[in-house]
């Protein structure tokens, strides 16, 4: 027997213990000083583990220690293929517009003057998208696919929408399928009846930003006008959660906010959204549309310092947040091959943060189907069991390998030119803070009255 290369002991001072984390398996458990010492060392002895078979079973069963002639580089080769390639359920994003109503410096769309001047989908291509879906959806025998509306602002195409969710809601209905809704919005456009119609068709998940409390978030998502939108997302904050739809509120964070948003979160307790659940992303240079943007935070460093404090904050003052590490083999869900984001040129991305840069085009629909470019080839073909390791020793040796799948793609694009580079990101120097604030998460709501 021997342990796993992929656990991660992390010290937890409070409660004078160790969390092990297993990037592998994703197992989490609290283990004492004398657990880890018999991982590390006891194993190295033949008979070390011959009174102790029980443990040996459930750290066995765990992902903790395994057979000595076991590789598990290949176990995470085979497990990342399986997963990029597997078609059981299917994401589809819809960009309804290129159109936005507000003035958002760094937006990473811009202002999209590009050859093609399609910029809402209408007509004749918004058949065409149902009809993609339809048909890549029994192509691949997919037995769950879930629709996201996007934009630009998707609601300034609010009826094409909702043409597109009652037609597909249907086809699903009659064709044994499970559909799942989704949209992302600036939050700025809604109303009671457009919350009537998220009901209706049963949205899942609603997602909103803020750019920290109310003066700097005014001055960095403005109306085109230049009026502060502060005061109306607030509004529809109300309003989807007195309709109890499921929302999430993304707050973004750059060098002129970090450290205000304590300030932000008493205002939105003060205004009854208290337990709201939240997301903290920091804004990025990922297309050329936002590179003159002087504020990004690309200090990696200093990020690994600032989320978790503001993870730690948000707890404290009673807001919901996800921290449990996503066992999944690759970075994000757009390097799978089940995942297509549709613009209204019928053009296909893979990356939110590309769409329309049409440098990162995989393809197109054509009468029906996905015709793919070199591109889609090009982008699929990253994978982080490939790369230079003599050049990226930190690869192969890095106990976060099976849940990094190599980082970012795209930020692999904009950082070296290839979307075939590792591209770790912020997230991986965060993961030991995320996991300790998971598991207090966690205890919390095992024992609400400690």
């Amino acid at each position: 027997m021997k342990a796993s290369k992929y656990n991660i002991f992390i010290p937890d001072e409070d409660e004078d213990q160790y969390i092990l984390y297993n990037s592998l398996s994703g197992a989490i458990f609290a283990i004492d000083e004398e657990m880890k010492t018999f991982i590390e060392e006891g194993l190295k002895y033949d008979d070390s583990h011959l009174d102790k078979p029980e443990i040996i079973s459930k750290l066995s069963e765990q992902g903790i220690i395994l057979n000595g002639n076991q590789d598990e580089l290949k176990i995470c080769k085979v497990r990342y293929d399986k997963f990029r390639y597997n078609y059981f359920g299917l994401l589809f994003t819809i960009v309804l517009t290129y159109n936005c109503n507000l003035a958002c410096p760094y937006c990473y769309e811009g202002e999209k003057k590009y050859e093609s001047s399609i910029s809402t989908l209408k007509g004749d291509n918004t058949y065409k998208v149902v009809q993609f879906i339809k048909n890549q959806t029994k192509e691949l025998n997919s037995k769950v696919f879930s629709v996201y509306l996007f934009g630009g602002e998707p609601l300034l195409n609010y009826k094409e929408g909702t043409q597109i969710l009652g037609e597909l809601q249907k086809w699903a209905d009659e064709n044994d399928r499970i559909m799942f809704i989704g949209i992302i919005s600036n939050g700025t456009l809604l109303d009671d009846q457009i919350c009537e119609d998220l009901k209706k068709y049963k949205v899942m998940h609603t997602q909103l930003t803020i750019d920290g409390p109310r003066p700097i978030h005014n001055k960095k998502r403005p109306y085109k006008n230049g009026k502060g939108t502060y005061n109306d997302i607030i509004s529809s904050l109300k309003l989807l959660i007195s309709n109890q739809i499921n929302t999430k509120l993304r707050i973004n964070i750059d060098l002129d906010n970090y450290n205000k948003i304590e300030p932000l979160l008493d205002d939105l307790i003060s205004e009854g959204l208290s337990g709201l659940r939240l997301t903290f992303s920091v804004i990025s240079p990922m297309t050329n549309a936002c590179k003159a943007y002087s504020s990004y935070l690309v200090d990696e460093a200093k990020i690994a310092k600032i989320i978790p404090k503001l993870w730690s904050l948000a707890i404290e003052k009673g807001f919901n947040l996800d921290l449990r590490p996503i066992n999944s083999p690759t970075y994000c869900g757009s390097m799978t091959d089940s995942s297509y984001i549709i613009d209204p040129n019928l053009d296909i991305y893979r990356c939110f943060g590309s769409v329309g840069d049409r440098n990162h085009v995989i393809g197109r629909i054509s009468n029906g189907k996905f015709e793919k470019n070199y591109n889609y080839y090009n982008y699929m073909s990253r994978c982080p069991f490939d790369f230079d390791f003599e050049k990226y020793k930190k690869c192969e040796t890095c106990d976060l390998l099976p849940s990094c799948g190599g980082g970012c793609a795209l930020a692999s694009w904009v950082k070296y030119g290839t979307y075939n580079k590792p591209a770790c990101g912020y997230l991986t120097n965060l993961i030991k803070e995320r996991i300790k604030l998971y598991l207090k998460i966690k205890h919390l709501q095992e024992s609400p009255n400690k």
